[in-house]
């Protein structure tokens, strides 16, 4: 008897981590592309609400940043979404020197 409660969990559990790799609801659908070289590519795929720092405050940015989102994105000089910032519109790029970046949907 107690062998059925164990399976239904665990089909519970399946089910709710085959759930939680989807992406977000809130996501931005599409991806955030930047490159420091022009050479290798760096790709962050639904990307959802918030602050990514792509390098550190003495390290290089990148020198260019495309959005290929619906949604636009905040661009910022420095890391943690400090300093200057550029607002990047969906299926545009930039060649702004960008340490971070903020999704907002």
């Amino acid at each position: 008897m107690k062998r059925i409660p164990l399976v239904a969990a665990a089909v519970a559990a399946s089910a709710a981590l085959a759930l939680s790799a989807a992406a977000p609801a809130s996501a931005a659908p599409g991806q955030l592309r930047w490159t420091f070289n022009g050479a290798e590519w760096h790709d962050h795929v639904n990307p959802a609400p918030g602050c990514y720092t792509i390098a550190a405050g003495d390290a290089a940015p990148a020198a260019v940043f495309q959005n290929e989102t619906v949604d636009t994105v905040a661009l910022h000089i420095g890391p943690d979404c400090t300093g200057p910032v550029f607002f990047l519109e969906s299926d545009n790029e930039a060649g702004f020197p960008t340490r971070s970046y903020r999704v907002f949907h």
